[in-house]
């Protein structure tokens, strides 16, 4: 049988800078200098998974 699989969450630079607190230019920076979480490229526009995000703020999570 077939597995069915939804499609990944994607959003856009604004919705995507609004999950992580910063400004859409600072996402864009961090894309730029390698920092920032992976970014799928659709045509022309820059789309972030949200479960990408999590993992991504999961990694700087800081031990305390």
């Amino acid at each position: 049988m077939e597995e069915i699989r939804t499609p990944p969450c994607l959003l856009d630079s604004t919705n995507a800078s609004e999950c992580l607190g910063v400004n859409p230019a600072t996402l864009y920076s961090w894309r730029r200098r390698g920092l920032g979480p992976p970014a799928i490229r659709i045509g022309k526009y820059l789309r972030w998974d949200a479960a990408d995000l999590r993992a991504w703020v999961d990694e700087k999570r800081c031990a305390s």
